[in-house]
């Protein structure tokens, strides 16, 4: 573990459930969608990114627990207001892609430790 993260080699990661790796794939998409808006001024292909993300998470609610609804619902929320300033914004704000980002991660941790 380095600074409170716990790394994993590469080709040794395996998902504990479908619903992590739902979250996985959107947490992946989310930082993709980052990138490609800050890096690369690619605003049409970091929103494609975003809806990839929301369809992640969205298929994430049929496999857990109703507990984590309300956390997925508000997780949604966040990406399609990402979304929006993406379509409306002329300026790059990192503040939304490190939320969703983090609220993905606490969300996985989650998932992880219940197996569900």
């Amino acid at each position: 573990m380095v600074d409170g993260v716990q790394h994993v080699p590469v080709g040794t990661f395996r998902a504990s459930s479908p619903a992590e790796t739902d979250l996985i794939e959107a947490r992946f998409h989310v930082a993709n969608a980052e990138v490609l808006t800050e890096g690369m001024s690619e605003n049409d292909r970091a929103i494609k990114e975003l809806d990839r993300a929301a369809a992640s998470v969205q298929a994430v609610q049929t496999l857990v627990r109703d507990n984590l609804t309300l956390k997925l619902t508000t997780i949604r929320a966040k990406i399609t207001a990402a979304e929006l300033n993406e379509q409306t914004e002329d300026t790059f704000s990192t503040v939304p892609f490190e939320t969703i980002k983090a609220d993905l991660d606490h969300l996985i941790e989650i998932v992880r430790m219940s197996h569900t």
